[in-house]
């Protein structure tokens, strides 16, 4: 299958000076929590990230591919997902600001999903060859912490699957996403979805048209506002509720 791979990309990874680490990170939301700032704090010789700027409907790399960067994501939205046994699209997670890309690879090198842009975005990558040699000499705890809480959060779908009907994985999702601009400093009861219905219901399992009438429904009881893709949260206790949290 040929996927179209257009990238637009800002090289900055020669530049070899760390104050312009620093300058590039300090735009960065999660610029503390960044894997790259760690390693580059933690080993001084340690390569600068390479930036790079991705489109809408851009592919960052496909299942099946040799592993050779870690990604983390300093702004906008991606989407990873695979092809079930059946030919359809599985989505296993959106990813936002502060994400790590392609770590669930490092046993296997070679990515185990695809990722997709959903909008413009820009990653900071991390060759994996220089990481592996960076852990050679020091595999610090955080690094650990880190992987098992993006493993953690790539497998809580199933989790949402589990539960009972739309109202409860609706609710839920909207919830995480509410949290996940909290946690990024913005507003956590109105902000934009990135992705579609027919994405939101393949995440959920659901019929984009379950998504729909169970957003519809929510507003018509307050719970919510909807305008396209913005979305407002009126009762916090009322989705709660629903999502049986």
């Amino acid at each position: 299958m040929n996927f179209s791979n257009n990238k637009r990309e800002i090289m900055i990874n020669n530049i070899g000076n760390t104050e312009v680490l620093k300058d590039i990170c300090s735009t960065c939301i999660r610029h503390h929590g960044c894997v790259a700032h760690k390693i580059k704090n933690t080993l001084s010789n340690f390569p600068t990230p390479k930036h790079q700027l991705f489109r809408a409907s851009d592919y960052i790399f496909h299942v099946g591919d040799k592993l050779e960067n870690l990604y983390i994501v300093k702004s906008g939205s991606i989407k990873t997902f695979i092809i079930n046994q059946v030919g359809e699209e599985q989505i296993l997670n959106f990813h936002g600001p502060g994400d790590l890309l392609g770590i669930d690879a490092l046993p296997f090198h070679k990515n185990i999903c695809t990722a997709f842009s959903l909008e413009t975005s820009s990653v900071c990558s991390i060759p994996i060859v220089k990481l592996e040699e960076a852990l050679k000499q020091l595999i610090p705890p955080w690094l650990f912490e880190f992987a098992i809480d993006k493993f953690k959060q790539e497998n809580s779908n199933t989790y949402m699957l589990g539960k009972k009907n739309a109202n409860n994985r609706v609710a839920t999702f909207l919830l995480k996403a509410s949290e996940n601009h909290r946690v990024l400093g913005c507003s956590n009861t109105e902000f934009d979805l990135s992705m579609s219905r027919d994405d939101i219901g393949n995440y959920l399992g659901l019929a984009s048209e379950t998504v729909s009438r169970t957003l519809t429904n929510m507003k018509k009881d307050g719970c919510v506002k909807l305008d396209r893709r913005h979305i407002t949260i009126v009762d916090t206790q009322h989705l709660q509720m629903l999502a049986g949290s």
